[in-house]
């Protein structure tokens, strides 16, 4: 897992839409920001090829950014939709990194006011790549995998 610079496309996630397509993208990562500054950043990765078998379709490992290129498993997002602590989380289920996580999946799932924001850094969570442009910000996904994603759900807006 490599750490992604912020970029000058990084921007905010709005709606449980658009943070659920961006996190299921599977290549991006997000930082969840409070009122008073204080900050997470957080990967939601699928397992590697390797480990696919091992997993339900679906389930996500999360990450903490925990030192300057350093992430930590935090737990397993799993297709039920909610965070589960494992035998493998550096954090209890008590610890502010546990509960920012399980914050995350909570925008996800659904919309509802909040003082926090979450922000993606400027990468496409499909791909990986630096989004290059302003009209992909909003979602934090390319043009390409944006399209290719509305052609695999079926779901083309003409």
């Amino acid at each position: 897992m490599s750490y992604i610079e912020k970029s000058e496309f990084a921007g905010q996630l709005i709606g449980s839409k658009v943070i659920d397509q961006y996190i299921r993208g599977g290549k991006g990562a997000v930082t969840l920001k409070s009122p008073s500054g204080k900050h997470y950043s957080y990967q939601f990765r699928y397992p590697v090829k390797e480990q696919r078998g091992e997993f339900p379709r679906g389930t996500m490992f999360v990450y903490v950014l925990v030192g300057h290129r350093t992430w930590q498993y935090v737990g397993m997002l799993k297709s039920d939709r909610k965070l589960h602590h494992t035998r493998a989380s550096k954090f209890s289920v008590d610890s502010e990194i546990f509960k920012g996580a399980r914050y995350i999946v909570k925008m996800m799932n659904f919309d509802f006011d909040t003082p926090m924001t979450l922000m993606h850094q400027g990468v496409c969570s499909v791909c990986g790549r630096k989004l290059t442009s302003p009209k992909s910000i909003p979602l934090g996904i390319g043009p390409r995998c944006l399209k290719n994603l509305a052609v695999d759900n079926d779901t083309v807006d003409e």
